[in-house]
């Protein structure tokens, strides 16, 4: 029982499910659609038939009303019919034939003679241009004329001049080829006529509906089908799936957009979980690049504060060195992260003019100078002829050269040799439009592997682990987001134990100011 009163909930929700799908909507539609179809084409089909039968009787029966003109008697010296013989002519007329009705109609169009009952007139005059029309025979059958027995019934007829013994016209014989008994049988044939057709067109009608409408309905909402499939599989956090609609036009489109749409959700997720990553990555190298200079800044200051009465001055001085390296340290770190965040915040403003990038070149050599010779590096530049200037933001260019010029200094020797290298300054001239600056070293190189996170922030090579020398591993990352400011791109060629070369483009002034 309780089984029951739960089934029965179900159920109404699966009927109410049912009604809400777009094939149950679809199915109605062509249901309602083939009725409707059906519906007209019934009474389109009854309407031409009624037309036709309507024509074929006129037609049989246009020489009905001369026949029976000919045997109708005019008085020739009151110029009156005989009304007796007249109704005996109508009823027996009408006898032979009971679906017709006689009257005889003046040239004015009054009924002049009848065979009806008095109550079942309702005319007393009708129009007779349709009965012209119908003498005339130019005008197309059927031809409908007024029923005396109706006020606004119009029926086929057969006409017929009556003319006097002199031959002049008297009135006319108007017959009404469809009587009260002739509409009334046709009335009830209709009825059971009307009632077995609609029933057999319900029959073939629900027949096709079922039939085609399934297949049809079928065939359409596949791809519907297909899509349905796809979101419930983009709700379930499959972001990799695609659809592949057969058809063409809207689905099409709409396939397409999805498909879209998943590919740049499964782009955004990938680069919130890289973003994630590099987030994690960032706080754990930052936490060690604070923690190492801070526990030796805070070693050193206990050492000092214990041992303050058993250190000479030597002893002090080296140590508040030590400190003074790593709060440097600390310091450069801290700006870099900084600048970093203001390049990748769009913070930073370009300020660009025009400048001379071979003197920027050469002054700043001249600074590296002290600090290649303690590496026992080589500096030199090269340059061009006739190079004009170039334009961008000179500040910002600077610290570009200054990080590529550091790092070759810094980490292009031969690993283990304690040998320098040489460090290349080119600037050179590929086109018209723009300057190229290139920073090279001779030393022992990046491996292949490496290259592609060259860029990534706190990345460090295996060259620079083996060296031992420090670094924030943000002066590349800075380098390439200047460079790409300026509308241009770091890049790097490397082979181990050939060296490395970092290159970039500027507009040349020209250019630039157009």
């Amino acid at each position: 029982m309780a089984n029951s009163k739960g089934g029965f909930p179900v159920m109404l929700q699966s009927i109410a499910a049912l009604g809400r799908s777009l094939q149950f909507k679809l199915s109605a539609l062509v249901i309602v659609l083939l009725f409707s179809v059906s519906g007209v084409y019934l009474v389109s089909v009854m309407n031409a038939s009624e037309r036709y039968v309507a024509e074929a009787v006129q037609r049989l029966n246009r020489p009905l009303a001369d026949s029976i003109a000919k045997v109708m008697q005019i008085d020739t010296l009151t110029g009156e019919v005989d009304a007796g013989r007249m109704k005996q002519v109508f009823d027996g007329a009408m006898v032979i034939n009971p679906s017709i009705e006689l009257y005889l109609v003046s040239l004015e169009g009054r009924v002049v003679a009848h065979a009806a009952p008095p109550d079942k007139m309702r005319r007393t005059a009708i129009a007779l241009e349709p009965v012209t029309r119908f003498l005339g025979k130019t005008s197309a059958l059927p031809v409908f004329g007024d029923d005396p027995r109706s006020l606004d019934a119009q029926k086929i007829f057969s006409a017929a001049l009556l003319p006097n013994r002199d031959g002049s016209p008297y009135g006319y014989l108007y017959i009404i080829l469809s009587g009260e008994d002739y509409t009334r049988a046709v009335a009830a044939t209709r009825e059971g006529f009307v009632f077995a057709v609609l029933v057999r067109t319900l029959i073939v009608s629900l027949f096709a509906a079922v039939i085609i409408g399934l297949f049809v309905i079928y065939f359409l909402t596949g791809d519907l089908r297909e899509l349905t499939l796809f979101v419930r599989s983009i709700q379930g956090g499959d972001f990799s799936r695609r659809l592949a609609v057969s058809s063409k036009g809207d689905l099409a489109e709409l396939a397409a957009a999805f498909n879209d749409m998943s590919g740049k959700v499964e782009t955004s997720i990938a680069k919130l979980t890289s973003t994630d990553a590099l987030r994690r990555e960032l706080i754990a190298n930052v936490s060690h690049d604070l923690r190492t200079p801070l526990a030796s800044i805070e070693g050193y200051l206990e050492t000092i504060l214990m041992k303050e009465n058993f250190l000479n001055e030597s002893e002090r001085e080296h140590y508040l060195q030590i400190i003074l390296k790593n709060t440097r340290s600390l310091s450069r770190l801290v700006a870099a992260l900084f600048e970093l965040s203001k390049l990748e915040a769009n913070q930073i403003t370009v300020h660009a003019e025009a400048f001379s990038i071979t003197e920027l070149v050469q002054d700043i050599l001249s600074g590296f100078r002290v600090q290649a010779d303690g590496h026992g590096a080589v500096l030199t530049s090269r340059f061009d002829t006739d190079l004009p200037f170039v334009y961008g933001d000179i500040s910002l260019i600077e610290r570009v050269i200054r990080n590529l010029v550091d790092n070759a200094i810094r980490y292009g020797g031969h690993s283990g040799s304690g040998e320098g290298c040489n460090v290349l300054v080119l600037v050179s001239r590929p086109d018209d439009r723009h300057l190229r600056i290139s920073v090279s070293d001779s030393g022992s190189g990046i491996s292949e592997a490496e290259l592609p996170y060259l860029f990534d922030r706190f990345y460090r090579s295996d060259t620079v682990r083996v060296k031992g020398r420090g670094g924030s591993g943000l002066g590349l990352t800075i380098a390439k987001k200047i460079t790409e400011l300026h509308g241009s791109d770091l890049t790097v060629r490397s082979r181990e134990h050939q060296g490395t070369a970092f290159s970039f483009d500027l507009p040349v002034h020209i250019e630039a100011a157009l």
